[in-house]
């Protein structure tokens, strides 16, 4: 299962750098998943997008149809009082800021339960940080 956290999820709503890398992953998965805050992240950073002119109101409008297209088709986690916890644990020990460690928390959960998510992540440290905990990663841009 490809296991989205929102720089993922935003790169197939939004073409941009890497793009191509995050569609190739997402059509080559046999399953996709995404904790279910991704949704509401993704949402916010399509808005702040649209505010400071990254994106023409066609553009926004069509990349704010998609999530909600796409989200039918997920496999949703969502966190409870214990990903949370765990969550802010890896704060603690690691520097994440705390949505992105919410993001590992629950694709961290999924192995532990037996899944074998493939995390996509377009930020560095956050991709680091979750090959350092065993997860499987997408080959990032910034490693090819």
């Amino acid at each position: 299962m490809l296991f989205l956290e929102t720089s993922g999820l935003l790169k197939l709503l939004v073409q941009e750098p890497f793009s191509e890398r995050a569609r190739e992953a997402f059509l080559a998965a046999k399953g996709i998943g995404a904790c279910a805050f991704a949704l509401t992240e993704s949402v916010g950073v399509l808005y702040a997008m649209r505010r400071d002119g990254r994106l023409t109101r066609p553009q926004f409008r069509k990349a704010l149809r998609e999530p909600y297209d796409l989200w039918e088709g997920l496999t949703v986690v969502v966190p409870g009082y214990v990903t949370f916890q765990a969550a802010a644990e890896l704060c603690a020990r690691e520097p994440l800021k705390g949505a992105d460690a919410v993001h590992l928390q629950a694709a961290l959960d999924l192995q532990a339960l037996g899944a074998r998510p493939l995390f996509l992540t377009l930020d560095r440290t956050l991709y680091r940080v979750a090959r350092a905990k065993g997860l499987a990663v997408v080959v990032s841009a910034f490693e090819s």
